[in-house]
């Protein structure tokens, strides 16, 4: 999000003593890969969605448009797995 030169001056600005966990978790976690990748990716439907959900850039809703499900049936089938862990 800037020219070449922004970021170079800015990655000399950084405290690489700075720990990441100062940050909110969304600023230095990954972006999530396109919801078809888990769904090719995956063993079946659920292992999708659960790893769609566990990058932390999804919401229940956008997962559950993608597999043509609702929100809250998405909600119930990433609380199943979580519980059985």
């Amino acid at each position: 999000m800037g020219s070449e030169q922004f970021v170079a001056d800015m990655q000399q600005e950084i405290d690489l003593a700075q720990r990441l966990d100062e940050f909110p978790a969304s600023q230095h976690r990954a972006p999530p890969l396109p919801l078809e990748h888990y769904a090719l990716a995956a063993a079946d439907r659920d292992e999708a969605i659960l790893q769609a959900y566990d990058t932390g850039g999804c919401t229940l809703q956008t997962i559950g448009n993608h597999f043509g499900l609702n929100y809250s049936r998405v909600s119930r089938i990433v609380s199943r797995a979580k519980s059985k862990t």
